[in-house]
């Protein structure tokens, strides 16, 4: 251990929408397109569906979905640069481990070298670190060096890159929009049009979808 100093209620009915025989591997068709779909924005939905229709149907778009796989793409990037220009801390931060661990850490310092955090041994089982990488931001600092210290000692091996993905996806997924988040007209428009230049528009940083499409045959089956 390191010491350092109203969601929107699903709804389904029983007759889903399954049951009139729509094709729902529309959705692995969509994350197939090579361009995304043109889309025109119609309404927002219990403040939470964006819904939006284009020449191929109907769509709707998960509004937390949608910003968290773009926020998530920004991050991943900003975290994936780990570049070594630092951020000078007013205020260094102390970790202090118990001495098996201080050992192991020891060790294993150049590790975190590779996302740019330098910790220095100072005192008794003890590390500062000084400065940090511009990418962390500052009210992330103790808590994310924590967490990477925490799996470099409980694991053999750390992997930068699935560190990057897992706290890229909890930035991105804390600081998006939620469920039952009203948007005007021109602020639905901007999440779609930044959701169209995403390198994976499709799904959200845990695999869930962005968007699914009804096509007009799906629609007329419902009826």
């Amino acid at each position: 251990t390191v010491e350092s100093s109203n969601e929107f209620t699903d709804r389904t009915p029983k007759n889903s929408v399954s049951n009139f025989g729509v094709d729902f591997d529309n959705i692995e068709k969509l994350s197939q397109q090579s361009t995304f779909p043109q889309l025109e924005y119609l309404a927002q939905l219990h403040a939470t569906y964006l819904l939006c229709q284009s020449k191929e149907g109907l769509y709707l778009v998960d509004q937390h979905a949608a910003q968290e796989r773009i926020k998530y793409e920004y991050w991943k990037d900003k975290i994936g640069e780990v570049s070594m220009e630092q951020q000078i801390l007013l205020a260094p931060y102390l970790f202090t481990l118990p001495t098996n661990d201080f050992i192991v850490l020891a060790e294993k310092k150049d590790l975190l070298h590779e996302a740019g955090v330098f910790l220095e041994e100072y005192g008794e089982n003890q590390f500062i670190l000084r400065e940090h990488p511009i990418w962390l931001k500052e009210t992330e600092i103790e808590k994310s060096i924590n967490e990477m210290i925490d799996i470099i000692l409980s694991s053999k091996e750390f992997s930068l890159k699935k560190y990057r993905h897992d706290l890229a996806a909890m930035v991105a997924c804390k600081s998006s929009i939620k469920a039952n988040h009203p948007l005007d007209a021109e602020s639905a428009r901007a999440l779609l049009r930044e959701l169209s230049t995403c390198k994976n528009p499709y799904s959200c940083a845990h695999g869930r979808p962005t968007i699914v499409h009804f096509s007009g045959d799906d629609i007329q089956k419902m009826f």
